[in-house]
């Protein structure tokens, strides 16, 4: 189980090694540019805070923001402000990919909490805005994930199914079922991508895994219900 879901982190990382290189560089050229905040990448979230207020044009202490902790709503509300703010302030389409792929981690902090539902809300219909917008293959895929997060957060379990579909992550859908408790469906899930022809060997193995344990509780559960 713990494999499996430090392995969506992994699964999304290797998808978005360009995105972080590109972050990278945008810190390292921000604090040439400004010695006095160097080291903008170790600055605290509050710290950063302050310094997107001053500096109301400035992208990167915003993308970092976009991995802040989040502990509330209003965490929730800021954050998505800064999302939109950052996007705004893009200047090429790596930058905009980028920014929607340290949005992804951002969202994946929501996604498993209470709070936060009246943000995803919100979410849901801005990237139904943006994405009609933009024909970028790139782009299209990071609004995906974001609508992925959306969906799981918001218990939406067909849009869950649809947006997973083809990702590198569709053993998520099998834990976010598990989650609610629902383990046939779970179980009937991992079977089916068990059978897909080309999974590779790190899905493979955490599918193999999830589909023993799904077994083994869909078998008590029924002779528990038997007694």
């Amino acid at each position: 189980m713990r494999r499996g879901f430090a392995s969506v982190g992994e699964q999304i990382a290797k998808q978005s090694t360009n995105a972080f290189t590109i972050v990278e560089n945008l810190i390292r050229d921000y604090d040439a540019q400004h010695p006095k905040d160097l080291w903008l990448n170790v600055l605290s979230d509050k710290d950063l805070k302050k310094l997107a207020r001053e500096r109301t044009n400035d992208l990167a202490p915003r993308l970092l923001l976009l991995m802040q902790d989040l502990q509330n709503d209003h965490d929730c509300e800021e954050w998505f402000v800064t999302l939109k703010e950052s996007l705004a302030l893009c200047t090429n389409e790596a930058h905009r990919v980028a920014c929607l792929s340290m949005a992804f981690f951002g969202s994946c902090k929501i996604s498993p909490e209470k709070f936060g539902k009246p943000t995803l809300r919100k979410m849901e219909t801005w990237l139904d805005e943006i994405s009609v917008k933009d024909k970028n293959p790139f782009f299209a895929e990071r609004v995906r994930y974001l609508r992925l997060n959306t969906a799981l957060g918001l218990g939406e379990d067909s849009n869950v199914s649809l947006y997973i579909k083809d990702t590198p992550v569709r053993f998520l859908e099998v834990l976010y079922l598990m989650t609610k408790a629902k383990w046939e469906t779970a179980l009937a899930k991992a079977q089916e991508l068990k059978a897909q022809p080309h999974l590779e060997s790190d899905e493979k193995a955490i599918v193999d895994e999830l589909d023993l344990i799904l077994a083994s509780v869909v078998s008590d559960t029924k002779k528990k219900a038997a007694k």
